[in-house]
C-alpha cells in the first residue's frame, strides 16, 4: 500500500438511487450532493451493501392509511334515452310569452297602464284620429319581477319529472324507447296577480301554468312527425292576501310552488303508461301470452 492509499482510502460509489435528480428543488441539487458527499468522506457507510439505499421522502407514514370509500352516485335509468329541457314559452305559443321569474301585478299597476290608455286615446281623438289604442288585460302586464323567486317549471319541474320517469321505468324496463327522445318544458305564467280591481283589500291568487312534450320531428319539407307526448298542467290558483303572501320572504309562494310541481308531477306519472307502454304489461301481450 502506497502512502496516498493510506491518506486518502477510495471513496465509495454513490448508489444510483441517490442521484440528485431525486431531490424536488433544482436549487438545493447542488448542496444537498455536496452534503451528501461530505458525510461519506467523513465516516463509513453504516448501511449494509445490499441494504435498499435510503429513501429521501419526508412525506408518508409507515403505517397504511385506508382511503375513504366514494360515494356511488345514484345513476339514472331513463337519462340516455330522454332528456328534458325547460324555457319560458315563446310570445307566440298558445301560453303567450312565459316567466322566468315571479311577476308581481297589483291594483296600483293596472290604475297606471289604464290612465295612460285613456290619455292616449284622449289625445288621438283631439288630434281628429280615429284609432283608439285597444284594451288590456291585467295578465298582459308586466308589473314587478321577483328575482329571488325563480319559476318552477324551469328551477323545480325537471328533475320532478325526471324522478317520475325512473320510478316508472324501475318497474317497467321494457317500456324503454329504443331511441333518445327530447321532451321540453314550456314555463307560462308563473304571476301573483289581484282578482279585483275595485276592491283595495282584494285578495291575490297566485298562477301557475307549464306544458310538456316532445317537438315535432322534421321528415322532409313542409312534412313532420308529431309525438303523442302532450301534457299542460294549471293547477288552482291559491287564494291569499298580498301580506300573507309577501310574508317571510314570500314563504307562501316558495311553499305553493312546491304543491303545484308535486301535482304536475303526478299527472306526469299518470300519463307514462300511455305515452310508454310496457309491452310485457300490455294487454296484447297478455293476450299472446293464454294462446
Amino acid at each position: 500500500m502506497t502512502l496516498e492509499q493510506a491518506v486518502s482510502p477510495p471513496l465509495p460509489s454513490i448508489p444510483m438511487s441517490l442521484r440528485t435528480s431525486d431531490f424536488r428543488s433544482t436549487k438545493t441539487r447542488g448542496c444537498s450532493a455536496l452534503a451528501l458527499y461530505a458525510v461519506m468522506l467523513t465516516g463509513p457507510v453504516l448501511a449494509a451493501d445490499n441494504a435498499p439505499p435510503p429513501s429521501l421522502s419526508t412525506d408518508a407514514p409507515t403505517s397504511p392509511v385506508e382511503a375513504p370509500a366514494a360515494s356511488t352516485p345514484t345513476a339514472s335509468i331513463s337519462a340516455d334515452r330522454l332528456s328534458i329541457d325547460a324555457r319560458t314559452s315563446l310570445p307566440d305559443s298558445p301560453m303567450g310569452k312565459g316567466d322566468e321569474v315571479l311577476r308581481l301585478v297589483q291594483r296600483s299597476t293596472t290604475g297606471k297602464v289604464a290612465a295612460a290608455y285613456t290619455a292616449v286615446n284622449v289625445l288621438t281623438g283631439l288630434l281628429g284620429g280615429g284609432v283608439k289604442v285597444g284594451s288590456f288585460h291585467k295578465d298582459q302586464l308586466k308589473g314587478t319581477k321577483i328575482d329571488s323567486i325563480p319559476n318552477p317549471a324551469l328551477a323545480a319541474l325537471p328533475g320532478a319529472f325526471h324522478n317520475r320517469l325512473d320510478a316508472y321505468f324501475e318497474q317497467h324496463r321494457d317500456a324503454l324507447p329504443a331511441e333518445h327522445r327530447a321532451m321540453q318544458i314550456d314555463a307560462g305564467d308563473w304571476l301573483l296577480v289581484y282578482q279585483k280591481l275595485s276592491d283595495a283589500d282584494t285578495q291575490y291568487e297566485l298562477r301557475f301554468q307549464a306544458h310538456v312534450g316532445v317537438p315535432p320531428k322534421k321528415l322532409g319539407f313542409m312534412k313532420f312527425e308529431r309525438s303523442n307526448i302532450s301534457m299542460s298542467c294549471q293547477p288552482e290558483p291559491k287564494v291569499a292576501s298580498l301580506e300573507q303572501w309577501q310574508a317571510e320572504d314570500y314563504a307562501l309562494v316558495k311553499s305553493t310552488a312546491n304543491a303545484y310541481v308535486e301535482e304536475c308531477a303526478e299527472h306526469f306519472a299518470q300519463a307514462l303508461p300511455g305515452w310508454f307502454p310496457d309491452s310485457a304489461t300490455s294487454p296484447s301481450a297478455s293476450e299472446n301470452g293464454k294462446s
